[in-house]
């Protein structure tokens, strides 16, 4: 019961169970625990029982070690899932980055006015962005990164693209989900604000405007100029 209160806090990357426990048995937790999350699981018994072995197989356990696990068996194993988890974190970062470009182009496209407005309520779709032309209202804001006109030259592009990243999420934080930040340039990012007709002010734009600027400087220590454009 207590590993179940404790992966629900999520966080962790491995299960390693028994089989015959009180409270809750080892099979009953893997079950539960398979409606709920992929996270590898690793089973230790010291019961060589075909129907044991038959059950955690069905739940797609990594593997079933008998007691007394030897550490050279043990160690295999914990490898071989480290090296699983960071495949699976490589794929996601590409899957990650490759739909922020994709995302980033559409918005670039449709705000730039270069998307035909019959395309746009599908590629916006393809993108997965909550947006329907149709419907909302939306302001688009330019932010301009100050500091990228008082590099010092000794700065080095790690630590340039790391105050852009900072820069960018703060202001994805800020606008959360009634907004999209987007890349235009290296020195630019775009703000797209959008919500209902009838909801969205350019007191908000203004409101979101005033945000960005403030907990940029404040978090990540630079400036940034923000224009903000017409509610349409």
């Amino acid at each position: 019961r207590e590993a179940l209160e404790r992966l629900a806090e999520g966080g962790y990357s491995l299960l390693v169970t028994d089989i015959r426990m009180p409270g809750i048995d080892g099979l009953e937790l893997i079950r539960r625990v398979r409606e709920a999350s992929g996270i590898p699981i690793l089973v230790m018994s010291g019961f060589d029982e075909f129907d044991y072995v038959k059950s955690c197989l069905n739940y797609g356990i990594k593997d079933y070690l008998l007691k007394p696990v030897a550490e050279e068996d043990l160690d295999r194993l914990l490898k071989d899932v480290r090296e699983e988890l960071n495949r699976v974190r490589k794929l996601n970062r590409q899957l990650y980055h490759g739909m922020k470009a994709m995302r980033d182009q559409a918005l670039r496209q449709w705000t730039s006015g270069a998307m035909r407005p019959q395309d746009a309520a599908e590629r916006l779709r393809l993108a997965e962005l909550p947006l329907d032309p149709e419907r909302h209202a939306a302001c688009c804001l330019l932010a301009e990164m100050d500091f990228m006109d008082e590099i010092d030259v000794c700065q080095t592009d790690e630590t340039i693209q790391v105050l852009r990243f900072a820069v960018r999420n703060i202001m994805e934080e800020i606008v959360g989900a009634g907004g999209c930040v987007f890349e235009l340039s290296e020195q630019r990012f775009g703000v797209l604000l959008y919500g209902e007709k009838d909801r969205l002010s350019m007191e908000d734009a203004l409101a979101a405007a005033n945000a960005m600027q403030d907990d940029v400087a404040r978090y990540a220590k630079v400036s940034v100029t923000i224009g903000v454009g017409k509610l349409v």
